[in-house]
């Protein structure tokens, strides 16, 4: 039976999965950063490689047919000619149909089909993409110099922002200073400026993980912040709300690793949402990304 694939890539990993023409899921892989705003050769080679690697787990089990298209969903890929460079390398590799969309598209098209709604993405960075009576707007999706509130960057920046402040007042290193300089693998705030200066994105955003650590622990400057973190995205969502114009009824789904894993951050952001906007519905079905590239495949061929 012929397949599909669809790429996922996000600022800490790429993931690739192939269906059938009947939506199941017949293989799957991940590979790292697929961001070619950050950086294009790097996200280029793991986007090449997931396909690769999902293409031959596919021929491990002996699948009979051909992909009838690649459809890939691309934090990054409307900077520049990305969009363009990157479905080339992708066709010409594979020969192949391909469309490149930004990750937010592919991830609406997974949960909605195609209808009318609202999807919030925090991984290493966020946005929120809707559509709404044959309207479409993103909120976010800025990156990480000029936005990605309440994503994993966003995080592990507060955090970090906190030690210094700490070290300007010349306070005893909290507990969640403490967490992030033994993650970090450093004795000082020095050590940790050294760190931010000398890492990319992936790596700062990594760091989330002490502040979820110490918030588990119950530390209240980390809770504080994963709070804020709900806050921050669905203030973002509620902007989108009124770009798309939409005062009816509405279906919000919710995507990436910190929405996903970070309880209190989910908590937050669900509060903060039910407070703020009449009759919405948030979605609690966690469907993968990739799947969006179903609907994709179906569209392509009415």
């Amino acid at each position: 039976m012929d397949y599909i694939i669809g790429v996922d890539g996000g600022g800490t990993k790429t993931e690739v999965a192939a269906y059938n023409l009947r939506d199941e899921k017949i293989a799957e892989s991940t590979t790292g950063p697929g961001n070619p705003a950050v950086d294009y050769n790097l996200a280029e080679k793991n986007i090449l490689l997931g396909v690769s690697q999902c293409l031959n787990n596919i021929n491990t089990k002996e699948v009979e047919g051909e992909c009838r298209g690649i459809y890939m969903g691309i934090a990054g890929i409307e900077v520049k000619d990305n969009k363009s460079r990157l479905e080339a390398q992708i066709r010409n590799a594979f020969r192949c149909h391909v469309i490149g969309v930004h990750d937010s598209e592919l991830a609406h098209a997974a949960i909605f089909n195609g209808n009318d709604g609202i999807i919030t993405i925090a991984g290493t960075g966020s946005v929120s993409y809707g559509r709404y009576k044959g309207k479409t707007h993103r909120t976010g999706g800025w990156g990480h110099v000029l936005g990605d509130e309440g994503s994993g960057y966003w995080i592990a920046l507060e955090a970090l922002k906190r030690m210094t402040l700490e070290a300007d007042l010349g306070m005893k290193a909290s507990t969640l200073s403490q967490q992030m300089l033994t993650y970090l693998g450093v004795h000082s705030v020095a050590g940790m400026k050294d760190f931010v200066l000398g890492s990319g994105k992936y790596e700062i955003a990594a760091a989330t993980v002490a502040v979820v650590r110490s918030a588990q622990k119950g530390d209240e400057e980390a809770l504080e912040i994963l709070d804020r973190a709900g806050q921050e995205l669905a203030v973002m969502t509620e902007r989108l709300c009124k770009k798309l114009e939409i005062y009816d009824p509405v279906e919000i789904g919710f995507s990436g690793g910190i929405l996903l894993k970070v309880n209190q951050t989910r908590e937050s952001f669900r509060a903060h949402l039910e407070s703020n906007l009449n009759s919405i519905k948030i979605l609690e079905e966690a469907v993968p990304s990739t799947k969006g590239a179903c609907y994709f495949h179906r569209m392509s061929t009415i």
